[in-house]
């Protein structure tokens, strides 16, 4: 039996999904089944009064339409093809996916993958052996993307340097990821303006963060065409992602954290 129909066998919502069979699919309760409804209909998980989860609708940068020179940059945006990778989500551990970790201490320095595993034991009072076996599930979901049998969502990085002939740098959102997750928690550290060419000598500091349905797509951007943006637009109506280390010097996070 193939690795590809050993994960059929195991996860039956894939061959489900493979058939074109959506009500099967609705009807299982299966984490891809979740995925895929996810994709289709993103939600950003908060944290609501009395310690409550909930979750509401994600569009990051609503009025970016409405905006001339971003909604050029759009359909710029939308004819190149993206260059799915797993490679560096697959490098990461899963512990710093959403596991409903809460801010911890802010410090000069970046939690280490130690102390952010120590965490979640104590926090929910697990033993390493049975950590270990929350890592073996992940792995699994993250070979069923690798395959392309997961539907579902995409981060498509438009930076210069990530960019080749055969498209712009993506990554699939994995079970335990959302795609809000996936732009702060890679670095970026492009010279280039997705919006006017420009380069600069040190890094840039913004990142225009859009949703067009299912893909969240990251923009690099220098100040002044920042600034430019943000003028010409009411607040509220523009999402960015700023390179600041608050992210990591507060232990990443789950999404209702941020």
């Amino acid at each position: 039996m193939s690795n590809y129909e050993e994960l059929k066998r195991l996860y039956p919502t894939l061959e489900a999904q493979e058939c074109g069979n959506w009500d099967a699919m609705r009807g299982t309760g299966d984490p891809i089944a979740d995925q895929a409804e996810a994709a289709n209909n993103p939600r950003i998980r908060s944290l609501e009064k009395g310690g409550l989860l909930s979750s509401r609708p994600q569009r990051p940068s609503p009025a970016a339409r409405i905006h001339p020179v971003i909604s050029a940059g759009l359909d710029r945006a939308r004819k190149i093809p993206p260059r799915f990778d797993l490679v560096g989500l697959a490098g990461v551990d899963r512990v710093y996916s959403n596991t409903g970790r809460g801010l911890l201490p802010y410090g000069p320095y970046a939690h280490t993958t130690s102390e952010l595993r120590a965490e979640e034991r104590d926090r929910l009072g697990i033993t390493p052996g049975e950590q270990a076996m929350l890592d073996v599930e992940y792995v699994h979901a993250l070979e069923i993307a690798d395959y392309g049998g997961s539907p579902s969502g995409s981060v498509v990085l438009h930076l210069a340097e990530w960019t080749e002939l055969d498209g712009a740098l993506a990554c699939p959102v994995v079970p335990g990821w959302s795609a809000w997750r996936i732009a702060h928690m890679v670095a970026l550290r492009s010279r280039v303006c997705y919006w006017c060419d420009s380069c600069s000598k040190a890094a840039l500091e913004d990142y225009l963060l859009v949703g067009c349905g299912g893909t969240l797509r990251v923009f690099a951007t220098c100040s002044p065409c920042r600034e430019g943006f943000d003028r010409d637009t009411e607040s509220g109506g523009l999402h960015w992602r700023m390179n600041d280390d608050w992210f990591h010097a507060t232990g990443c996070p789950s999404d209702e954290w941020i």
